[in-house]
């Protein structure tokens, strides 16, 4: 098995407590000297969490090839084998992968399958690695996973979803969200994120909205960048309603990811991230206004104007 030696980027520790929620990544992609735990080939990273819907680590690869990877419970220091995530079989792990794909365990076999009993499963195999690439993992957070865990033969199956994304660039960090929302208005929102630096081709920015609290229906909408600012609208909604939002970046478009959504539902937009502020967390929300000042941004068709005739007629 191939050795390669890795320049790390977002490595936070952190400790969890939830029931079976992966909190490690362990592969044949990395290795140190004095680890022998499982084998010497092998070395385990601890996840980080950008939300509570997923965890993820990224690496930057210094020599390409072929290598397997698998997640797991515990710590780097005291790894947990007694649930995993992986193949159930070496045949399984060799199945079809590739990079930027949803990875659901229903309906493919070479995925996050929930293992528990002592270490079950094969780690699975990765497409070619390209040194010089940066790799991003991505992992759902489905505590209740392992207990309704099925084959692909089934329908259904709650093993933690995956997508591993490639990038020829370290994704840019995303500093600050702001949003200008005029009181006592029925307008849109204009969203103003910062970057660490300007977006590189093929590196989008989104703002995620929703009326709920927890995102089970969303929207995006797209950066337009000048250098490191970027802004986007959040269209109008109805007043009185509270709006939360946060912003992601992705190497996938929005219209791949719209389709992942439709294919999938909103774990989609977790598994396609890069990066993302949230508020730590907590998410920015604010409550949408109505009434007769025109100040600020307007966008139609939305819920306050369908069209523009309906917009000039209020003006």
């Amino acid at each position: 098995m191939k050795k390669i030696y890795l320049l790390l980027f977002a490595f936070t520790a952190f400790s969890v407590n939830t029931f079976a929620q992966p909190t490690v990544l362990q592969s044949s992609l990395f290795t140190t000297a004095g680890n022998t735990t499982p084998n010497s080939s092998n070395f385990r990273l601890a996840l980080t969490a950008p939300s509570g819907y997923f965890n993820q680590v990224r690496f930057l690869a210094n020599t390409g090839g072929s290598f397997t990877w698998a997640f797991h419970q515990g710590t780097t220091g005291s790894p947990d084998y007694s649930t995993n995530w992986r193949p159930y079989t070496p045949a399984d792990a060799s199945g079809a992968i590739s990079f930027g794909t949803y990875i659901q365990p229903a309906a493919i076999v070479n995925s996050a399958r929930c293992n528990t009993g002592g270490g079950g499963g094969t780690d699975g195999n990765l497409p070619t690695i390209t040194s010089g690439r940066y790799y991003t993992f991505n992992i759902t957070n489905n505590p209740g996973a392992c207990l309704a865990c099925v084959a692909a033969t089934s329908s259904g199956g709650t093993c933690n979803s995956m997508q591993i994304l490639e990038t020829s660039y370290n994704p840019v960090t995303i500093n600050t969200v702001s949003a200008t929302t005029p009181a006592n208005a029925s307008n849109s929102v204009l969203v103003t994120a910062t970057t660490s630096a300007a977006p590189s081709s093929g590196e989008y920015v989104y703002v995620r909205y929703s009326t709920s609290m927890i995102f089970t229906t969303s929207t995006i909408s797209q950066f337009t960048f000048n250098g490191s600012t970027g802004t986007a609208l959040i269209p109008c909604f109805a007043g009185g309603t509270t709006v939360y939002y946060y912003v992601y970046s992705s190497n996938k478009t929005l219209a791949a990811i719209n389709a992942d959504v439709t294919s999938y539902g909103e774990y989609a937009h977790d598994m396609a991230t890069l990066n993302l502020n949230n508020s730590g967390g907590a998410n920015y929300s604010y409550t949408q206004g109505s009434g007769t000042n025109f100040g600020g941004i307007y966008s139609t068709p939305s819920t306050c104007y369908a069209n523009m005739g309906a917009f000039v007629t209020a003006l």
